[in-house]
C-alpha cells in the first residue's frame, strides 16, 4: 500500500487522530451521557429491588433502599465538587443537576416512613437532616452561597413531604385538599423571584459563568416543581384528596405577583363576590385565601425591569452567537425588586384585615340569613383597625371600623331600621350629605399649600 500523501506544509487540515480525540473529549468528558445512564439505571434498580422487598413483606427493606439512594446522591455531589475543581465545569453541572433530581426523594422514602407509623419518625427526621446537608454540600461543591430564602423554601418543601403523609389519615377529603393548597401557597409565597435571592457565587465569575449559574438555578426550581407534583399525584392515588382546592391557591399566588395594584383589588374583590353569590358555603375559605393573597402582596416587592447599555462582544458590527446573545440579553435587561410604596402597603393591610373579618364572620355559614355578630369579635377587629389608623395612618381602615360599629348597633337594635319609602329616602339623603361634608373636610385637612395654589404656569418659549 502506498503511503498516504502528507499534508502540505502550512496547511491547517486536522489530523484524523486529533479529530477522534476531540470528539471523544466532547462526548465523554464535557457532555458525558454515561452520567445520565448511570442515574437512570440506579433509579430503575432501586425501584425493582423495592418492589421485590414489598412482595416479600419486608418493612425495613425500603429504608435500606432509601439509604442507598442517599449514598448515590452523595457520590454525585462529591464527583461534582471534584470535577469543578479540576476545571470540568460542564460535567460538574450535569452531576449537580442529577443530584438535584435525587434530592426530591425519588424512592418515596417519606411516604414509606408514614406507613411505618411511629417507627418511621426517626428515619424521616434523618432524611430531613440529610436533605439539608446535601443542599449545603451542593453549594460548597460549586462555590456558591445559597441564600437563606432558598434554604427556607427547600426545607419547607422537604418538611411538607415528611409531615403531610402523617396527617392525611386523620383528616377528611376536603381537609387534605386544603392542606395541600396551603402547602403550595406557602412554598410559592416564600420562593425567591431573582437569581440574587437564590444563589450568589463566592468568587468572581465570567459572563458565561453567570449565565450557567442562572440557568442551573432555573433548572433546579423546575425539577423540584415537577417532582413535587409527582409526590402530590402519588398522594392523590393513595388518599382521597380534594385537589380542586389547589386551583384557587395557585390563582391567588398569580394574583399576588401582579404588577398592577388595581388588578389585584379587582380580581380579589370579584372572586369574593362571585363565591358569595354562587357558593356561599365557601365564602369563608375564599375570604381567608383573599386575606393571605393581600398579605403576601403587602410583604412582597414589585418587579421593575432595568435596561442597561448593550455592548457587542468584539465590535458593533459582529453578529453574536446564540450563547453570546443570551448573555447580552441578560446584561441588557435585568429585573430589580423594589419595595412597595407605604400607602399601597397600608391599603393592602386594610384589605387583609377586612377579608379576615369576613372570613371569621362567615365561618360555618351556608347561605340564607346573615350570621349574627359576636360583640367580642367586633371589638377585637375594631381595636385593631383603630390601632392601624392611629399608629400607621391607615385612614381607609376607618371605613371598616365604621362598618363594624354600624352593623353591630343595627343587629343590637340600637339603630332604627327604615321601613317605608320616606324613611329609606331620608336615610339616603342623610348619607349623601354626610359623604359630601366628610369628603370636603378630608380634602381641606389634607390640602397642602402647593396644591392650593395649583400648578405653576409655564413661561412662553423664547424661541
Amino acid at each position: 500500500m502506498a503511503p498516504s500523501p502528507a499534508a502540505p506544509e502550512g496547511s491547517s487540515a486536522p489530523v484524523q487522530g486529533d479529530y477522534w480525540r476531540a470528539l471523544f473529549h466532547r462526548w465523554f468528558i464535557q457532555y458525558n451521557p454515561l452520567y445520565l445512564v448511570s442515574a437512570a439505571l440506579v433509579l430503575v434498580g432501586l425501584n425493582l429491588v423495592s418492589q421485590g422487598l414489598a412482595h416479600e413483606g419486608s418493612l425495613y427493606g425500603p429504608l435500606g433502599i432509601a439509604l442507598l439512594a442517599e449514598a448515590y446522591a452523595g457520590i454525585l455531589i462529591g464527583g461534582a465538587a471534584l470535577l469543578y475543581r479540576r476545571g470540568q465545569e460542564r460535567s460538574a453541572v450535569l452531576l449537580g443537576l442529577l443530584a438535584i433530581v435525587y434530592q426530591a426523594d425519588l424512592t418515596l422514602h417519606t411516604e414509606t416512613c408514614a406507613v411505618l407509623g411511629r417507627v418511621g419518625v426517626v428515619p424521616a427526621l434523618l432524611w430531613l437532616g440529610i436533605f439539608a446537608t446535601k443542599l449545603l454540600g451542593l453549594g460548597r461543591a460549586f462555590r456558591v452561597h445559597i441564600r437563606l430564602r432558598t434554604l427556607s423554601t427547600a426545607l419547607l418543601g422537604a418538611f411538607g413531604l415528611v409531615v403531610l403523609p402523617y396527617i392525611f389519615p386523620h383528616v377528611d377529603r376536603d381537609g387534605a385538599g386544603t392542606l395541600v393548597a396551603l402547602f403550595l401557597f406557602a412554598l410559592g409565597a416564600l420562593a425567591p423571584r431573582r437569581l440574587a435571592d437564590s444563589a450568589v457565587p463566592l468568587s468572581e465569575q465570567s459572563d458565561w459563568g453567570r449565565l450557567v449559574l442562572r440557568r442551573s438555578v432555573i433548572a433546579t426550581w423546575a425539577i423540584w416543581s415537577g417532582l413535587l407534583l409527582l409526590h402530590i399525584a402519588f398522594w392523590s392515588l393513595e388518599r382521597d384528596i380534594a385537589l380542586a382546592r389547589v386551583i384557587p391557591a395557585v390563582l391567588a399566588l398569580w394574583v399576588a405577583r401582579q404588577r398592577s395594584e388595581g388588578r389585584v383589588w379587582a380580581i380579589t374583590a370579584g372572586a369574593i363576590a362571585l363565591v358569595a353569590l354562587a357558593v356561599p358555603s365557601y365564602l369563608s375559605a375564599a375570604s381567608s385565601l383573599a386575606a393571605l393573597t393581600l398579605l403576601v402582596r403587602a410583604f412582597s416587592r414589585r418587579s421593575v425591569t432595568v435596561a442597561h447599555d448593550r455592548v457587542a462582544p468584539n465590535g458593533p458590527d459582529e453578529v453574536p452567537s446564540p450563547y453570546r446573545r443570551a448573555i447580552q440579553q441578560e446584561q441588557a435587561e435585568t429585573i430589580e425588586l423594589v419595595p412597595l410604596p407605604p400607602q399601597e402597603r397600608l391599603r393592602l393591610f386594610t384589605g387583609t384585615l377586612t377579608a379576615s373579618y369576613l372570613a371569621v364572620c362567615t365561618f360555618g355559614w351556608h347561605g340564607g340569613a346573615w350570621p349574627s355578630h359576636s360583640p367580642w369579635l367586633d371589638a377585637a377587629f375594631g381595636i385593631v383597625g383603630l390601632a392601624m389608623a392611629l399608629r400607621l395612618g391607615a385612614r381607609l381602615v376607618l371605613v371598616l371600623v365604621a362598618g363594624i360599629i354600624g352593623t353591630s348597633l343595627g343587629t343590637a337594635g340600637l339603630l332604627p331600621r327604615p321601613h317605608s319609602l320616606i324613611e329609606w329616602g331620608a336615610l339616603a339623603l342623610a348619607l349623601g350629605f354626610s359623604l359630601l361634608l366628610g369628603s370636603l373636610a378630608v380634602t381641606f385637612l389634607t390640602l397642602r399649600p402647593s396644591d392650593a395654589r395649583g400648578p405653576t404656569p409655564r413661561e412662553p418659549d423664547a424661541s
